[in-house]
């Protein structure tokens, strides 16, 4: 019986061994695959969460689970985040119109990108053109 309970013990510690390998690859693979949609949000302006997940060969459901969970933020804050720094840089660095830049950075409405610009910058756009 001694060699039975030291050959189950064994095969139970290879089992978990065998899991928690292959949940590191997995945990891996997300993260290049959310990468991979990180990358692309930072160089395009115009995407949505079905064409980031078909990039990432996600269905949506798991690319915004996943995004979330690897990132702190859903795919939407995340683009808003990366619309207002792409804004503040311009308003620093360009005299454009802040509805040009609002348009450029890829919002629909003034109304609108003046209200994420604040919930990251706690400031309106008109603030940091003045400084």
């Amino acid at each position: 019986t001694n060699t039975i309970s030291c050959n189950t013990t064994w095969k139970f510690y290879r089992f978990l061994y065998e899991v928690q390998k292959n949940l590191k690859r997995f945990e891996e693979e997300k993260f290049i695959k959310i990468r991979k949609a990180l990358i692309y949000m930072r160089t395009n302006d115009i995407y949505d969460v079905p064409t980031l997940a078909k990039l990432c060969g996600m269905s949506e459901t798991r690319f915004y689970v996943a995004f979330k969970e690897l990132t702190g933020r859903t795919p939407i804050q995340t683009k808003q985040k990366l619309q207002a720094f792409k804004a503040e840089a311009l308003l620093r660095s360009t005299d454009h119109s802040i509805e040009d830049i609002a348009k450029n950075v890829g919002f629909d409405s003034v109304r609108h990108f003046r209200k994420i610009f604040k919930k990251f910058y706690s400031v309106s756009p008109s603030e940091i053109r003045k400084k």
